[in-house]
């Protein structure tokens, strides 16, 4: 089970690589093959984590859908209270050999200081870190 983990400034396309990633590995549309994969952006997604009320022996099977992979897209945006849980939902990916794809604006050590070393082994051990580097393609026209 090979984590990725895309890192980088904000507009240089670490979305777009991990949806195309997606797209190749489930062979098909991403649209059409949703039975493999999730989708979770984390800005609106992590607000709803950090509520209380939910249950946490459900909150992974609620989150992920059961799915065998899932795209964690800017991650580190959730909320503080919500930190928690994403580590429970990578901790169960690891445990289940599950393939996770997550996209940030943080560097690798940003990421140790947000989620921890237990965390951060397991990223390391699973996959890769990638840091990209560049200008927004965004403020650049699309150059």
């Amino acid at each position: 089970h090979r984590w990725i983990f895309l890192s980088g400034t904000v507009g240089i396309g670490k979305t777009h690589l991990v949806v195309s990633a997606m797209y190749s590995s489930c062979c098909k549309s991403v649209k059409s093959d949703e039975s493999r994969y999730r989708y979770i952006p984390m800005r609106t997604w992590g607000s709803q984590l950090a509520m209380s009320g939910v249950k946490m022996n459900s909150m992974v099977q609620e989150t992920t859908g059961g799915k065998r992979c899932i795209l964690l897209d800017d991650l580190g945006r959730e909320p503080t209270k919500a930190v928690d849980r994403i580590c429970m939902i990578l901790d169960d990916y690891y445990g289940h050999c599950k393939q996770v794809i997550a996209t940030t604006n943080l560097s690798a050590a940003q990421l140790l200081d947000l989620y921890g070393d237990s965390i951060m082994d397991r990223i390391i051990e699973s996959g890769s870190i990638i840091e990209l580097t560049g200008k927004s393609y965004r403020l650049t026209g699309g150059k």
